[in-house]
């Protein structure tokens, strides 16, 4: 089924066309059935009803939970647990009763809408439920393991139900608790709790729980808020209970695990451990209809790849950041590691062993050997952007400082990667990747400006010009964009 946005636009174009005579009555009614222009009302309809509902149901939720605190000193420990449990149930089994309705009655669809939003106000009750309950038998903890215990329990409920909602509202209060035992991270040992290992190993428990969630779901949106979670946490784990903050890593180790993040994404696929066609069996086959949706997710990885490659050429195209070399020693840190540093190591190792199988199965396709592209951003030139820049670190780290080589090939870099961004803007007519493109070539031109001691009318000329080049490009691009369909449509041969 195409999207909502294409069929209102085609319902739009075929009336149209129908009022001017270039489409019969017949043609117009086999394009009304075939893309049913006439449930379009009711699917936004539908949609705003839904969230009426679920915003209905968290208010309820939100009046229970301070309903049963106003009231909670006057209980007995019966009423309370008796009032906790039967909600937690009644509402739970009531919610699933209705959103199972079977049919395509208008009835149908309203029952289970409603049972959706029970379910979501169940999940609130299990809140308070997994609150209440240990504190009536003196049993207390950190309020992020209530908060992690919480997103597993409504990450198991999405799984049974399939739920793109439950999905999403366990990333929220999954994320919840990492941050509210970030604290914890400073300081680690040998005795600390399971859920503190969970903490530890955030970006893993995201990609084993939220990963096949998504294709379970078929969820784009699970899929890419689950990527910016994974990268959130990865990052974070690295640079603060890992990295620069307590060193207990080498610089040049992390500045290498900086990039990764994008590597993983971009050789993201669901089969990329199949090195070998021989290999396959048939429930690892694509099922029908999913290859769209594999697509859809390799998309959205290399979207956010894009912007995480963008944001780490920058930070590493300043001259301060070569300046200083620690002169690590590569055997001795490794061999200087405790039991707890070499724990932590894991994640990194399994991701890093993931980005190996996606690109060792990528190689088999590179465009520089087999076939040439017609994005700029493709693989091998993404390959270029992280490999240039994790040697040019790790030889600057162990070797000799690179003050003046390195930032230059890093801006270099970034300025290839922002014209490769205009350059497939303008081949596929996208204004998101053209003017991310423009924004970090002028970002670029205008941090070094200021990082080096340049004369004010050097900085002024190069304001004017950028100011110049961004309007003349931007017009063009709108231009170029505005010209093309007409252009297609009398390049096209006549019937």
């Amino acid at each position: 089924m195409a999207s909502e946005k294409f069929r209102r636009q085609l319902r739009q174009e075929a009336e149209l066309w129908w009022k001017e005579e270039i489409i019969d009555a017949s043609l117009y009614e086999t394009l009304s059935q075939r893309y049913q222009f006439a449930g379009l009302e009711g699917e936004a309809s539908n949609r705003f009803l839904g969230i009426l509902l679920g915003l209905g149901a968290v208010l309820l939720g939100l009046g229970a939970i301070t309903f049963i605190a106003a009231n909670w000193q006057g209980w007995s420990r019966v009423i309370k647990v008796s009032v906790l449990l039967s909600g937690l149930v009644g509402v739970n089994t009531l919610g699933f009763y209705l959103w199972r309705s079977i049919g395509a009655s208008r009835a149908a669809g309203n029952r289970r809408r409603w049972g959706h939003a029970l379910l979501i106000l169940g999940v609130f009750i299990l809140g308070a439920n997994l609150g209440l309950l240990p504190q009536m038998f003196h049993q207390g903890g950190p309020v992020a393991v209530l908060f992690l215990l919480w997103g597993t329990c409504v990450a198991l409920m999405a799984y049974g139900l399939r739920l793109t909602s439950l999905g999403f509202i366990s990333l929220v209060l999954l994320m919840s608790g990492y941050f509210s035992g970030f604290g914890a991270l400073e300081s680690p040992s040998l005795d600390v709790s399971l859920w503190s290992w969970v903490s530890y190993f955030m970006p893993l428990v995201i990609v084993g729980i939220f990963l096949p969630l998504a294709y379970w779901c078929r969820s784009q949106v699970i899929f890419g808020l689950g990527a910016i979670a994974f990268v959130i946490t990865f990052n974070l784990n690295l640079f603060w209970s890992n990295g620069f903050w307590r060193e207990l890593w080498p610089s040049w180790l992390l500045g290498s695990l900086v990039f990764l993040c994008p590597a993983l994404l971009w050789a993201f696929d669901r089969d990329m451990w199949q090195l070998s066609g021989v290999w396959r069996s048939r429930r690892a086959q694509l099922a029908k209809g999913s290859v769209a949706l594999q697509q859809n997710f390799r998309a959205i990885a290399r979207v956010i790849a894009i912007i995480l490659l963008c944001f780490n050429l920058y930070a590493f195209s300043f001259h301060t950041v070569w300046q200083g070399s620690s002169q690590d020693d590569f055997y001795g840190t490794f061999a200087a590691f405790d039991t707890w540093t070499w724990a932590m190591l894991a994640d990194e190792v399994l991701l890093l062993l993931g980005a190996m199988l996606g690109w060792m199965a990528l190689l088999k396709q590179f465009p520089g050997f087999r076939k040439i592209q017609l994005r700029a951003l493709n693989s091998a030139m993404v390959l270029l952007l992280i490999a240039v820049p994790v040697g040019l670190y790790c030889y600057a780290e162990l070797v000799q400082p690179l003050p003046i080589v390195a930032p230059y090939v890093l801006n270099i870099l970034l300025a290839l990667l922002a014209i490769g961004l205009i350059r497939d803007g303008l081949a596929e007519g996208s204004r998101s990747f053209f003017w991310c493109g423009m924004v970090v070539l002028v970002l670029d031109i205008l941090t070094r400006m200021f990082e080096y001691d340049t004369a004010l009318m050097l900085k002024a000329l190069a304001f004017t010009l950028c100011g110049i080049g961004v309007l003349i490009a931007g017009i063009w691009f709108e231009r170029k964009s505005q010209a093309r369909p007409a252009r297609k449509l009398s390049d096209a041969p006549a019937s």
